[in-house]
């Protein structure tokens, strides 16, 4: 009987930035009336209805040949209808694949939304944990910017018992430009050092 295993590989987290990156401003482009929260749940809608051919996955899970069904909560459209967070990708008789907080500016100060959301990401347990998020501070060379860095670093150290199946992947959507970093812990408990990744989001 075939067991399915977490598809946080580099592999897949790097296809999985690349498709949101091409995806969100695609659907902001050729439908004016979408909203950046609206792109995001059809980008997440486009993967659940062809998990396989949407993002890169490892010969190892049974999604890979096509064999099991995925959810996406919610699932007529964003806000109404979430399960513990904005969008939860969910692969049936295995559980919580893709997990995502996204904000953008919503009345309060991208920083405050920032740690808001991180703080029910990080709790949350899943393969791949997604942050969108839109700050004008670009990245500290290889690392997200600053600030961000320091809120999620935060929590990672002092509030998160991590497992070494899970990872983390961070997109800053910033005008017309679009930045993404990962991490995964290199073993389960509390981390060491955290240092991201950065991702070259130009398809392949």
């Amino acid at each position: 009987m075939h067991t399915p295993q977490s598809i946080a590989s580099e592999r897949t987290v790097v296809s999985l930035a690349r498709m949101l990156g091409q995806s969100i401003p695609e659907f902001l482009r050729v439908d004016p009336d979408c909203t950046w929260t609206w792109a995001v749940w059809r980008a997440f809608e486009r993967i659940r209805s062809n998990p396989g051919g949407e993002i890169e996955l490892d010969h190892g899970n049974a999604l890979a040949y096509g064999r099991s069904e995925w959810a996406l909560w919610p699932q007529k459209g964003p806000y109404k209808g979430e399960y513990l967070l904005d969008f939860v990708l969910w692969e049936s008789g295995y559980g919580p694949r893709i997990l995502c907080e996204s904000q953008w500016h919503h009345g309060f100060s991208a920083i405050g939304a920032i740690d808001w959301a991180f703080d029910k990401l990080r709790c949350v347990k899943g393969d791949i944990k997604v942050l969108i998020y839109e700050v004008s501070e670009q990245p500290n060379g290889s690392q997200p910017p600053d600030t961000v860095a320091e809120i999620v670093t935060g929590y990672l150290k002092e509030l998160a018992l991590l497992s070494n199946e899970e990872a983390f992947l961070l997109l800053n959507f910033n005008d017309h430009q679009k930045w993404a970093h990962w991490w995964k812990p290199v073993s389960s408990g509390s981390p060491a050092e955290i240092r991201f990744t950065p991702i070259d989001l130009a398809p392949r």
